[in-house]
């Protein structure tokens, strides 16, 4: 494949992941300030094709409560690689640094099934626990991929809109993509 074909396939493939992020973000009643393709540095990230700008809760607000509490957010988080396979049956869920979307799921789940508990300051969970727990965590993890996985089918449209528009824009303001979403959910 030449470089020209590279771009705008990578381009199309960016263009469906954000629009997962986006649309379940919006579904679910989260904020979203916007969403892009255009390529930037991430503090903690590294380099990324595009981004949405979705305000989800500190980690904190969740701790030791339960998975029920977050199986929202895990969808928002795994709704781009799941959007992605749309157009690219080869992505794959990105574990390689701690805020990749799927380290991130991990990390919720653990912090929802764990007791937090405080040192020196800071809320912290035990290894202990997560080794207790890691059966349960790891079954938390399996359903919440399945659950990304069925929603992603039902909101295949809207997500197909997003991914379109962003592909023609690079960029949907938060008033477009309500548009976009609540032209499929009507």
């Amino acid at each position: 494949m030449n470089s020209i074909n590279q771009t705008i396939t990578n381009e199309t493939f960016s263009a469906y992941h954000e629009a997962g992020h986006a649309v379940s973000a919006v579904i679910f009643g989260y904020p979203v300030s916007g969403v892009d393709i255009e390529p930037r540095g991430i503090p903690g990230l590294g380099m990324t094709l595009g981004f949405t700008d979705v305000s989800l809760p500190a980690p904190r607000t969740f701790l030791g409560k339960g998975i029920d509490q977050i199986r929202p957010l895990l969808i928002i988080l795994l709704a781009g690689t799941y959007s992605e396979r749309i157009v690219n049956p080869n992505a794959e869920l990105d574990m390689r640094h701690d805020q990749s979307d799927g380290s991130r799921a991990l990390f919720y789940i653990t912090g929802a099934i764990c007791p937090a508990r405080t040192k020196n300051g800071t809320l912290t969970t035990e290894s202990e626990d997560i080794i207790i727990n890691s059966r349960q965590i790891n079954d938390s993890f399996a359903n919440a991929l399945n659950e990304t996985e069925v929603f992603i089918n039902e909101c295949t449209q809207s997500i197909e809109n997003v991914a379109k528009e962003l592909l023609k824009a690079k960029v949907v303001s938060p008033e477009r993509l309500y548009q976009l979403v609540e032209l499929d959910i009507k």
